[in-house]
């Protein structure tokens, strides 16, 4: 799976190009993709 994301705040400084932050990005997005999915249910157009 891929992610496009724009960073628009970053208070805390962080470096946004590590593969650190990248990876817990990714795991948040696949959490927040989960939880809409079982809300909602996949739509197939």
């Amino acid at each position: 799976m891929v992610f496009d994301y724009t960073i628009i705040e970053n208070n805390i400084e962080a470096d946004t190009d590590s593969q650190e932050f990248i990876n817990h990005i990714g795991d948040i997005l696949v959490v927040l993709l989960d939880e809409k999915l079982k809300e909602e249910g996949p739509r197939y157009e």
